[in-house]
């Protein structure tokens, strides 16, 4: 007589197991890389959640472990000739089914929390904000290296990009750059990207002319504004502060009470210093600035210029802690200032598709909840003790 036993074929699920992975990724990676390489129109809003995959293991993990389990209490509650008597019927075939379909399923739930975004629309919105000029030094003191890995220059490239040109919305911003002296880099628009990649360009090299000329930079973030215009203005100057002109206080001063310009100050440095580097046309380090009588000069950040120059502008001072450069409260300020209409902008959305993979997602987890893996067979009498 043929013994019927109660166990399920982990080998099988082991193989299935290892088939899922390899097509869900076999399937994605290529795909998802393939997009992001030679595609424009495709972005990822949440990336984020592609941390998500972390469960999978974990879910494998139990999965395996539950069924080895099963196999050894059913083999150890009873003799495999009792087991079809006592058990119910075990189906690998479902168990299988039943896993691919959470698998799956669990994997396009994820990648709709990312959501993927593919096409491009033009949309058109009514702008409104002030006009914003950022006056940023690009001394060679600013590439002292003393608040990260990078210097106080990249430090404050990318906090710009990051922080303040994410946060102005509507608002109108500009670039001018200064050193000894100062130029309009950048004209005042809307199109914050247009100005992100521009501030990338930016290099102490641009300006022959060495020193840190505040007031000459204030003279030409004040002719970069369209003064006809009634659009509020505000001037943010990212700067170490090594300002020996006393003409700087001024020029605030007179920016704000004569065209109500208001004017911030950001100190990118610490108040210890450190060496200036001096680099070669190859970007070559060749050793540290000296002063006429061979002493190492050390750059530190004067916070008191600084601080002035913002009171006197009725704005104010923050000081460079890391890439967020502590702006909260300077974007807060602005933010607070009455916004004018400035027109229309046209801007560039993504069309979301986290639809489909949610939708599909949901429709491989249902019928997974409905495959019942073990199914109780009805017996008409159960011959216990028969050999």
């Amino acid at each position: 007589m043929t013994i019927e036993t109660r166990k399920y074929n982990l080998s099988a699920l082991l193989i299935i197991v290892a088939l899922c992975e390899i097509v869900f990724w076999a399937a994605t990676i290529p795909v998802y890389l393939y997009l992001l390489e030679n595609s424009n129109s495709f972005v990822v809003e949440q990336a984020d959640y592609f941390w998500g995959f972390l469960i999978i293991p974990i879910i494998i993990l139990t999965f395996v472990l539950n069924i080895s389990w099963k196999n050894k209490s059913i083999k150890k509650f009873a003799d495999a000739r009792l087991q079809s008597n006592i058990f119910p019927s075990t189906s690998t075939t479902k168990v299988i089914a039943k896993y691919i379909l959470i698998r799956f399923g669990l994997g396009l739930l994820i990648i709709a929390l990312a959501n993927p975004q593919y096409g491009i629309k033009r949309k058109t919105g009514k702008a409104e904000g002030i006009e914003i000029i950022i006056a940023l030094d690009v001394s060679n003191s600013m590439l002292t290296r003393d608040m990260s890995s990078a210097n106080r220059l990249q430090v404050a490239k990318r906090a710009i990009n990051k922080t303040i040109l994410e946060n102005l919305g509507g608002d109108q911003v500009g670039l001018v750059i200064f050193a000894g002296s100062a130029f309009k880099h950048t004209a005042l628009t809307t199109d914050h990207n247009a100005l992100m990649y521009s501030l990338d360009m930016v290099e102490p090299y641009m300006i022959s002319n060495q020193g840190t000329n505040i007031s000459n930079a204030i003279e030409t973030c004040l002719t970069s504004f369209n003064m006809e215009s009634r659009t509020k203005k505000a001037i943010i100057i990212v700067s170490d502060g090594e300002n020996h002109e006393p003409e700087a206080i001024n020029a605030a001063s007179k920016a704000y009470k004569e065209n109500g310009v208001k004017i911030y100050t950001i100190g990118m440095g610490s108040l210890t210093g450190s060496r200036i580097p001096v680099y070669d046309r190859n970007n070559k380090l060749t050793g540290y600035k000296k002063d006429s009588e061979g002493n190492t000069v050390m750059s530190k950040l004067n916070e008191e210029t600084l601080k002035n120059i913002a009171d006197a502008g009725g704005g104010k001072y923050n000081k460079a802690e890391s890439t967020e450069l502590g702006l909260d409260d300077i974007i807060n300020d602005i933010n607070l200032i009455d916004k004018t209409k400035t027109g229309t902008t046209g801007y560039m959305d993504y069309s979301d598709q986290f639809m489909w993979f949610l939708a599909a997602g949901i429709m491989l987890l249902i019928p997974a909840m409905l495959i019942q893996t073990d199914t109780i067979q009805r017996k008409k009498k159960i011959k216990l003790f028969e050999v």
